[in-house]
C-alpha cells in the first residue's frame, strides 16, 4: 500500500586546481553531475518496468569559487521502493554506478545507504476484513481502493511482524478549507473524520474477534 523509503548520502572527492588549467585536477562537480544522470539508469535499465522505483537526488553542494576545480560535492536523496527484492537489491544498484562513474572520472566516492522504512504491506485477509467493516461504516460507495502510494510509513515495521491492514480515512472537506494534502503549510483535517476511523477501527476489532481461532493482528488508521 506504501513504498518503503531509504536515506541515501553520496559524497564525491576530486583533486582542487585552477579553472584555468583543469587537466591538473579531478573535477568533482563533473563527476557528480555524471553520477546523478547515471543514477537514472538504475530505473530505466536495472529495474524491471513492472517493478516501480524511484531515486531522487534532493540536495547537491559542491565548489568554493568559480574559477576553482571543485575538490569535494556532497549530495542527498531518498530511494524508494515496493518490493522487498527490489528494496535489498537497491543499495548494491547504487553502489554500483558510483563506484563506476568515479572509476571513469578518476575521483574517489564514498555512499552512505541507510535504512529508513521498508515497504507497507497489507496482509490479504486482514485487508478484507478491514474493507468490509468500512463498508458497513460508510456504504459501498464511501469505501475506495487507492493505487500504492510512493510515500513511506513506519507502519511498515509493525506489519512485517504480524499480520495487519494500514488504511486512509480521508478528511478533505472543501466547505471547511480542509483542501491541502498532508506536509502542506496550510493542511488541515476536517475532525469529523476522525469518529468514521474510530469507528472503522471498532467495527474490524469485533469482526475479527468474533472470528474463533487465528493470531492477533494488527489495525491501524
Amino acid at each position: 500500500v506504501m513504498a518503503g523509503s531509504d536515506p541515501i548520502e553520496a559524497v564525491i572527492h576530486g583533486v582542487a586546481g585552477h579553472g584555468a588549467m583543469q587537466h591538473r585536477g579531478s573535477d568533482a562537480i563533473v563527476a557528480a553531475a555524471e553520477f546523478v544522470t547515471a543514477l537514472q539508469t538504475v530505473i530505466s535499465r536495472r529495474v524491471a518496468p513492472l517493478d516501480p522505483a524511484v531515486v531522487t537526488i534532493g540536495t547537491i553542494s559542491g565548489g568554493r569559487a568559480r574559477n576553482i576545480i571543485a575538490d569535494k560535492v556532497e549530495m542527498t536523496g531518498t530511494v524508494r521502493t515496493f518490493s522487498e527484492q527490489l528494496w535489498r537489491e537497491m543499495p548494491g544498484h547504487i553502489e554500483r554506478v558510483l563506484d563506476g562513474v568515479c572509476e571513469a572520472m578518476g575521483v574517489k566516492g564514498e555512499l552512505n545507504y541507510q535504512r529508513g522504512y521498508p515497504p507497507t504491506v497489507n496482509d490479504p485477509a486482514m485487508t478484507e476484513l478491514v474493507r468490509a467493516a468500512a463498508t458497513d461504516v460508510v456504504g459501498e460507495d464511501g469505501v475506495v481502493l487507492p493505487e500504492p502510494s510512493t510515500g513511506s510509513e513506519d507502519m511498515s515495521f509493525f506489519l512485517r511482524e504480524v499480520p495487519g491492514c494500514f488504511f486512509f480515512v480521508g478528511s478533505q472537506n472543501p466547505a471547511k478549507g480542509c483542501v491541502h494534502s498532508h506536509h502542506h503549510p496550510s493542511f488541515n483535517v476536517d475532525e469529523d473524520a476522525l469518529p468514521i476511523g474510530t469507528a472503522v477501527l471498532v467495527a474490524s476489532a469485533v469482526s475479527y474477534l468474533s472470528r474463533a481461532g487465528g493470531h492477533a493482528g494488527v489495525i491501524s488508521g
